[in-house]
Order: structure tokens, then sequence, then C-alpha cells
């Protein structure tokens, strides 16, 4: 592996995992703060670390042998990108709650 490749990485997996510790002290915060809010959460764990690897995995993983792993990565790349975008816009819709 080129020693650019590995710094590359390093400098895209570090806010990644930054970024996923931070998802997981919300979901935590919403599991201890609101009462109604607890099943939802726990839904929200369950998928995020039981249900994604298990359907995603082989799916990216059958893309990646068919079309190559830039296909895989890439395919990967715009399911965040959609998550995220639906994320902005369930968060959009959303009232505004004061406080």
């Amino acid at each position: 592996m080129k020693i650019e490749l590995a710094i590359a990485l390093c400098i895209i997996a570090l806010p990644a995992a930054a970024a996923a510790e931070d998802l997981l002290k919300v979901y935590d915060d919403a599991l201890q703060s609101d009462p109604q809010m607890r099943g939802r959460v726990m839904a929200l764990w369950a998928i995020a670390f039981l249900g994604s690897t298990t359907i995603g995995g082989p799916v990216i993983g059958f893309i990646g042998q068919n079309a190559g792993a830039r296909w895989g990565l890439a395919t990967g790349g715009l399911a965040a990108l959609a998550a995220g975008a639906y994320g902005v816009a369930a968060l959009a819709r959303r009232p505004a709650q004061h406080p």
C-alpha cells in the first residue's frame, strides 16, 4: 500500500469515527431523556448495529465483485449521502421545538 493512500484513509477514517461516536451519543441522550422516544431509539440502534450490515454487506460485496471495488465504494458513499439527505429533509419538515 502506498503511503499516500494510507494517509488519505486515515484522514477519512478519523472524521468518520468521530461522527459515528457523536451519533451514538445523540442516540444515548435521546434514549435517556424522553421515555416516549425509547422504543424508536432502540429500533434505530438495532437497525444500525444488526440489520444494516447483514443486508448491505452482501449487496456491496456483489457489486464489488461484479462491477469492481470502486463501484462498491461509490455505492456505499451514495447510500450514505442519500441517508444524510433524507435525515436533513426529515428534520426540516419537523416543527421547531422551543424550550
